[in-house]
């Protein structure tokens, strides 16, 4: 027999709760394909963000709030490297976590979540890595450059949840996605345009476990499986030189939130 649950996928927010999560609060790093162009034939570069978001409830089922922020900090890498292999051809090796999210809600979020049916979760977190092959094959119009952009990308992912009745485990270890976009550039102006578009994955975490309370349940350790999508996206970039050692740069992204509702799982039992 199983047991099939779906656990919501707002890491950031209860159910229990009137306060709401957006899931873009799920975003973190991007591929650096920026590096493609950079002059020279060999060109390495790499980085590590902190971001410490710090949220918390300000009321939990109507009264004030008492437990300290839920969201945890984190550390987004970055780490690209470019090989020219031509004037007009490059490729460019990736690696960043592009989403995730690590929560740990305290006694009265616990509680209210029990109150309404769910699942009492202490602590929530997931995480993924992309390593990516980007190429690039460009050709001269006017003053500038036009390039035709194009790669794959390996994505792992990985969910822990330690709740009231047990802790649960999923993790898959390689999906497959793509990118591709276009772009015009003019160096001489520190002028560019870029529009990239990046693939939904879709997860099959078949490597999984659900620990059972020995209080709760004398079920033990028990198989588990689950399956999800992260969403596919559009990013446009614009950026600009308007003086010697200044730029002007801004983008717009559009990501398909709405296939990122729930996480699908069963527990053999």
């Amino acid at each position: 027999m199983y047991l099939k649950k779906t656990a919501i996928l707002c890491l950031l927010g209860v159910s229990a709760l009137a306060t709401s999560a957006h899931a873009g609060g799920f975003n973190r790093g991007e591929a650096d394909t920026d590096i493609l162009f950079e002059d020279g034939d060999y060109v390495m570069r790499g980085g590590m963000v902190y971001v410490s978001p710090r949220r918390e409830f300000a009321t939990i089922n109507g009264a004030d709030a008492t437990d300290d922020h839920y969201s945890q900090a984190y550390w987004i890498p970055s780490i690209a490297a470019k090989f020219k292999a031509s004037d007009n051809f490059a490729c460019a090796f990736t690696y960043t976590q592009p989403f995730g999210a690590d929560a740990d809600y305290g006694a009265q979020a616990q509680m209210a979540s029990l109150m309404a049916g769910g699942s009492g979760a202490s602590h929530k977190d997931f995480i993924t890595n992309e390593y990516g092959a980007t190429c690039d094959v460009s050709m001269q119009a006017g003053k500038g450059r036009v390039h035709l952009l194009g790669g794959v990308f390996l994505q792992d992912f990985e969910y822990t949840a330690n709740a009231y009745a047990g802790d649960l485990h999923l993790q898959d270890h390689s999906a497959y996605g793509y990118r591709f976009g276009i772009g015009y550039d003019i160096p001489e102006y520190a002028m560019r345009a870029q529009l990239m578009y990046r693939s939904a994955v879709e997860h099959d975490a078949d490597d999984g476990s659900f620990d059972w309370d020995p209080a709760v349940a004398p079920f033990g350790l028990q198989d588990a499986f689950g399956n999800g999508t992260l969403p596919q996206s559009v990013k446009l970039s614009l950026q600009t030189g308007v003086a010697p050692g200044w730029m002007v740069y801004g983008s717009v992204k559009w990501t398909d939130w709405s296939v990122m509702d729930s996480l699908n799982y069963s527990i053999g039992i």
